[in-house]
């Protein structure tokens, strides 16, 4: 008998922030199929103190070009998401 998965430390602080395991691997998804076509990412990590402002940025300018709500909205929620991460610094 296999046991049960147990969520890690940081899977249970990420979706108490509102982000799940299933929501990083479908990101995760769609950025390894914008490599496979060579397009240009930008990743921002939550322990980036920048990242936050940059997001609610993007957020304010996605609201003017008519951004569905629930994208809005998925953003917003990685941004409380990255307000949260322990440790956050200015980038290297």
């Amino acid at each position: 008998m296999t046991k049960p998965y147990v969520k890690t430390e940081s899977e249970r602080k990420a979706e108490a922030s509102g982000v799940t395991r299933e929501r990083t691997v479908e990101v995760l998804d769609q950025i390894k199929a914008c490599l496979e076509r060579g397009e240009p990412v930008f990743i921002l990590r939550a322990q980036d103190m920048l990242a936050p402002a940059l997001v609610r940025a993007w957020i304010a300018l996605a609201e003017t070009h008519g951004v569905s709500p629930k994208k809005l909205m998925s953003a917003q929620t990685i941004v409380w998401a990255m307000e949260k991460w322990p440790n956050r610094k200015i980038p290297d």
